[in-house]
């Protein structure tokens, strides 16, 4: 049997030596496979994926709902212009902490424009409400379909809708763009049209008014 112990002793020094690198090892993920399911059962935390929505609603109903979890990967959704807006409305706190009535005036609704709207009335939370311009080719129409989206809205805020086309201005878009910046005079302007150069151009006519 000297064979049989030689073997014996061959298995013993490979135990002790696989004993030796598990315990200097780094953990590793063990994953087992259930239909298209993979689970982890050991091993490093999950995995965190990030996923951006262009739809800010989509974004707030799957961000609400327990959507994409597991022990292997945690699935988080976000929209950049919602994380942009709320981080604009937060770098100003002295506008919504002060006992006057804060005027936003918002040049282009868009995506981040109605984002903006949607984060400063949420951040307001006094009274009296807070006071909107929206300069928009479409304000009026946009308006609606924000405030649809964000029934609240309407309650937290007072709206002025100027139809007005900015990028082709005219002596009367010029004279409303204007009266809307001084009467009453806004505490805060976003301009979030879609093109870069007529953001600066109108940028320049709100610094020189």
């Amino acid at each position: 049997f000297e064979g049989a112990g030689l073997v014996a002793e061959e298995r013993r020094h490979a135990i002790d030596e696989h004993r030796l690198l598990a315990r200097d090892a780094q953990p590793v993920p063990l994953l087992f496979r259930l239909g298209d399911d993979h689970r982890e059962v050991v091993g490093r935390p999950a995995l965190r994926c990030s996923v951006h929505l262009e739809d800010l609603s989509l974004t707030q109903l799957l961000t609400t709902r327990a959507f994409g979890g597991s022990r292997a990967v945690r699935t988080e959704f976000f929209n950049v212009h919602a994380a942009a807006a709320r981080s604009l409305v937060e770098a100003h706190p002295a506008i919504w902490t002060s006992d006057d009535q804060p005027h936003v005036v918002v040049v282009g609704l868009g995506r981040f424009g109605g984002s903006t709207l949607v984060a400063a009335a949420r951040r307001h939370e006094g009274r009296p409400r807070l006071r909107v311009t929206v300069v928009d080719p479409l304000a009026s129409g946009r308006w609606q379909a924000l405030v649809m989206r964000h029934p609240g809205l309407d309650d937290r805020t007072e709206v002025r809708c100027l139809d007005l086309d900015v990028e082709s201005p005219t002596p009367d878009v010029a004279r409303r763009f204007l009266d809307a910046l001084v009467d009453p005079r806004p505490t805060l302007v976003v301009i979030a049209t879609d093109d870069e150069s007529n953001a600066l151009t109108t940028a320049l006519f709100v610094y020189h008014t």
